[in-house]
This record gives C-alpha cells, sequence and structure tokens, in this order.
C-alpha cells in the first residue's frame, strides 16, 4: 500500500547542514498500522511530512497505493492536498475561533466535491460518530478537553475517507491515564476502518500497543524494523536494546567457545558465567558477541536455585518499590544486574541473592553491532 525508497531529507541551517533522513526504506502492507519510533530529532516527524507532502524530499520515492507520489529519479512531486492522506498532527490543529462541525467540516467546505451543505452536514456527523463525538457539533472548540480534541482532529482527517492516515505525535499532549485510554480507542479505530497507518512516537507503550510493524529510528536512519515482540526480544544491536523508549536491557560481553551447529546455538562464556544461546548467523567459535538480558527475565531468589543458565551471587546495591514491582541493582563481581521483582518479594539494600539468567532468554548480537545504529 505505501512503498518508501531510499528516501533522504536535509536541511540547512546557521550552522551547516542537517542530514534529517538518510536513505529510509520500507513498506506498509495494505491495512496495517506502521509506527516509526524513536527520540526527539531521529527523522521520524520528517519522514511523515514527507509521506504527506508537506516537505519535499532530495532524494528516493514514495508511492501510496499504485500512485508514485514523489521520485527524485522521475521529477514527480505530487500535491498534498492530492495525496489522499488524512494527517493528525501533533497540536491538533484545531480553529479556536470555530465550532466542532466547523473544525471537522472546513476540508469540504474548502473543496466541496461537488456536495450540497445537507449533504456536508451528514457526512460530518457520520464522522462525528465514528470518533464518539456526536452531538457536539455546535460546541466552541475552546470548550472541549485534550481528548475532544484529539478526536475532533480525527475526525477531519477520516471526514474524506482518505487511503492512508498519517499521525505526528496525536496523544503527545494528553494526560498519562487519557493517553492510555486514546491509544485504544485509535487503534481500535483504525482496525475497524481498514486504514493503512503510518504513526510517529517516541513512546514505547504506544507503539507496542498499537503497531503490527514498528520502525526504530536513529539520527536519520531506520535501524531495526520488526513486530513489537520482535523489536523487544530480539533488538538488532545495543541501541534499539539499550534505549529508554525500547526498555530497559542488562548487557554482558561474551565469547564463543563452542557448540555452534545446524541448530544456530552455541556456549558462550560470559563475566556472568557460561550461557546456551542462539548465536547470529554465520558465528563461529571464538567469536565475540554482546549478550542482552531484559530485567523481567532475570530470575532471582534467596536460596540458590537449581537448573542450567548463569546463577551468581549478588548483593543489592538498591531496591526501589513502584508499586507494581521492584526495581532493584544487584552487584555481581564488576557487573550490575537489573531485574524487577513483583511486590511481594519483599527485597532492601545490601541483601543477598541469587541471580540465574537462562540462555533462551538472552538476545546475542555481534560485538560490532554496537557501533553499527551510527553506521
Amino acid at each position: 500500500m505505501i512503498k518508501v525508497t531510499n528516501l533522504s531529507k536535509r536541511f540547512v541551517t546557521d550552522r551547516g547542514e542537517v542530514k534529517a533522513v538518510v536513505g529510509v526504506t520500507f513498506d506498509v502492507p495494505k491495512g496495517a498500522f506502521f509506527t516509526l519510533l524513536g527520540p526527539s530529532g531521529c527523522g521520524k516527524s520528517t519522514t511523515l511530512r514527507c509521506l504527506a507532502g508537506l516537505e519535499k524530499p532530495e532524494q528516493g520515492e514514495i508511492i501510496i497505493g499504485d500512485t508514485v507520489m514523489y521520485s527524485s529519479e522521475k521529477g514527480i512531486s505530487v500535491p498534498p492536498d492530492r495525496r489522499d492522506a488524512g494527517m493528525v498532527f501533533q497540536s491538533y490543529a484545531i480553529w479556536p475561533h470555530m465550532k466542532v462541525f466547523d473544525n471537522v467540516a472546513f476540508p469540504l467546505q474548502v473543496k466541496s466535491k461537488g456536495l450540497n451543505s445537507a449533504q456536508i452536514r451528514e457526512k460530518v456527523k457520520k464522522t462525528l460518530e465514528l470518533v464518539r463525538m456526536e452531538g457536539y457539533e455546535d460546541r466552541p472548540a475552546t470548550q472541549l478537553s485534550g481528548g475532544q480534541q484529539q478526536r475532533v482532529a480525527m475526525a477531519r482527517a477520516l471526514l474524506q475517507e482518505p487511503r492512508v492516515l498519517l499521525m505526528d505525535e496525536p496523544l503527545s499532549n494528553l494526560d498519562a491515564k487519557l493517553r492510555e485510554q486514546m491509544r485504544v480507542e485509535v487503534r481500535d479505530l483504525v482496525h475497524r476502518l481498514g486504514l493503512t497507518t503510518v504513526y510517529v512516537t517516541h513512546d514505547q507503550l504506544e507503539a507496542f500497543a498499537m503497531s503490527t510493524k514498528i520502525a526504530v529510528m536513529f539520527e536519520g536512519r531506520i535501524v531495526q524494523i520488526g513486530t513489537p515482540w520482535e523489536i523487544y526480544t530480539q533488538p538488532a544491536n545495543k541501541f534499539v536494546a539499550v534505549a529508554d523508549f525500547v526498555g530497559l536491557a542488562n548487557f554482558f560481553e561474551g565469547k564463543v567457545v563452542g557448540g555452534v551447529g545446524a541448530s544456530g546455538r552455541g556456549t558462550i562464556e560470559t563475566t556472568m558465567g557460561t550461557l546456551e544461546c542462539t548465536v547470529p548467523e554465520g558465528m563461529s567459535t571464538g567469536g565475540k558477541v554482546l549478550i542482552s538480558a531484559r530485567p523481567e527475565v532475570v530470575q532471582v531468589s534467596r536460596e540458590k536455585p537449581s537448573g542450567g543458565g548463569a546463577i551468581m551471587l549478588g548483593e543489592v546495591e538498591r531496591a526501589i518499590f513502584l508499586g507494581e514491582y521492584f526495581d532493584v541493582r544487584i552487584r555481581i563481581g564488576a557487573e550490575t544486574v537489573r531485574a524487577r521483582l513483583g511486590p511481594y518479594f519483599e527485597v532492601k539494600d545490601g541483601d543477598k541473592l541469587y541471580v540465574q539468567i537462562a540462555g533462551s532468554s538472552c538476545s546475542v548480537m555481534r560485538s560490532e553491532s554496537v557501533a553499527s545504529a551510527k553506521q
């Protein structure tokens, strides 16, 4: 449905040239919810604006459906109003001097498409029903809550029944509870309508809860594309694994000491002990690796556990109670391991605890991939 190939965009500022988007390539199937996830300044919003036609790239190609919307090679650049894409901005772009009806109806009033006033009113009414804002047609925009403004912005984007929906951090201005409610509503709405959606956010929970596929961006490049499960459990490099917006991770350096066979599993010697893990394709004995283990897979006990994996005795450096769990840092020799313990596992600073990490719960990457996110 959407095909982006080798997209590049730069800006010239007082401080010189900024490469905002560098060789970005991805495909979005029809009906998919595709999210661009990354920190501020990584190029995700610029990529979205290029899709919408609000920014003109220097290089690449954008295809929506069967139509080439932009091609540097063919000299094609379709204007934004002809791309058949609905756009929802971070600021909502709601006009304060207009009522809800006029805000939603504005695209049709400007470009009527042969509709009379009664047809426009009926279309607006049905669209407001989709976003649960029926009956608010005559409400002044200044009397709307943040969540209601977000729904009005959604209704305006959906009014013309676009082929694709583009959303640029639409929930970032809402409080935490409302943001959680709205991400469920948005996900369910676009799924019900079968809308192909490209969504921009820096929030891991939003991306994981809403997306069918996620592209993690860093310094203008896509460093990994995968399902939410793949992004979290199988990070392609240290940047993806350790970045705050993709959760926390423990890292251990290791060396493959043997056992790599057809199954792809090998024996890895680490500072935390010996682990049996699936190693990167093509890795042989003697190769150096970096092992990632999320805090929730780290098993902690007061008595020495049985079974496989790396088992070490450590001392609690810090235990912070966060309601749903304890966030615990455990010192083991020169290493610090972070774990999440249930709220009923009473733990305090200075406790001696056994730490067990199973190789099957770890992700293994080549040591050189640590720097690959910047390459």
